[in-house]
């Protein structure tokens, strides 16, 4: 979603950043990052999160990808 506003590979996000957003711990933040890079869809650097594979990572996501967005449209009555 992130990734969609910016119109940039490179999102300036720290782990710190993400699980705050999230609500999760760091920690969790890490193994995920992690899961992301083996599958080659991120590549994770310092103070950053560069994407590689937005195809790869959306087809991850499924019917998930997107859903956040159509509700807040159809609450806001609008799109975008």
């Amino acid at each position: 979603m992130y990734h969609d506003r910016i119109g940039n590979d490179d999102l300036p996000l720290t782990h710190e950043n993400m699980s705050v957003i999230m609500g999760v711990r760091r920690a969790s933040i890490t193994h995920a990052i992690h899961n992301l890079e083996a599958e080659l869809w991120i590549k994770a650097q310092r103070g950053r999160i560069h994407i590689r594979n937005r195809r790869g990572l959306a087809e991850y996501c499924g019917p998930f990808y997107g859903v956040a967005e159509a509700h807040y449209a159809e609450i806001m009555g609008h799109e975008g």
